[in-house]
């Protein structure tokens, strides 16, 4: 994802939120409290669909690197995934 901008992360959406299910599926249940902790503090968890956050996970993040004033590169390496 960090080599493709937001535009390519949103054509690549259906894929990277593919990644996201199978990362959550792999995590410990440390893990995922520690997340849950955090997105609620953050006020986050209010925002995502609970049966499936990848979607609103992702959502965000587009939202956060629009919004950021560090410049992107279109491609950091020739195979990006």
């Amino acid at each position: 994802m960090n080599g493709w901008t937001v535009e390519g992360c949103l054509a690549h959406r259906t894929e990277i939120e593919e990644w996201l299910r199978n990362e959550a599926k792999k995590a410990g249940w440390i893990q995922l409290a520690k997340a849950a902790a955090l997105s609620m503090s953050s006020g986050l968890a209010f925002h995502l669909n609970p049966l499936d956050p990848a979607p609103g996970l992702l959502s965000e993040a587009l939202r956060r690197c629009a919004l950021s004033p560090v410049p992107r590169p279109a491609a950091l390496t020739p195979d990006v995934r």
